[in-house]
C-alpha cells in the first residue's frame, strides 16, 4: 500500500476513527522520542520530502499500528 493509498484510506475513516488513530500516532511518537516539537515535525517531513531520510513502507507502517491497537 502506497502512502496515497493510506492516505486515501484514511480520509474514509470516520471523524472519530480518524481522532482515535491520530492520537495512537502521536503516542507512538512521544514514546519513541518524547514529545515533538512543531520545529521538529516540521524538519522530519522536509527530510521526507528532499529525500535525506527514507519513509517506512505504508504496509510496515500499518503493521506496527495494528499491533498496537
Amino acid at each position: 500500500m502506497s502512502v496515497k493509498e493510506l492516505e486515501a484510506e484514511i480520509m474514509r475513516l470516520t471523524p472519530q476513527d480518524k481522532a482515535y488513530l491520530f492520537d495512537k500516532l502521536l503516542h507512538v511518537l512521544e514514546i519513541e522520542e518524547g514529545p515533538l516539537t512543531n520545529e521538529e515535525l516540521d524538519r522530519r517531513a522536509d527530510d521526507l520530502r528532499t529525500g535525506r531520510v527514507q519513509g517506512i513502507p505504508a504496509e510496515e507502517m500499518m503493521a506496527s499500528a495494528r499491533r498496537l491497537l
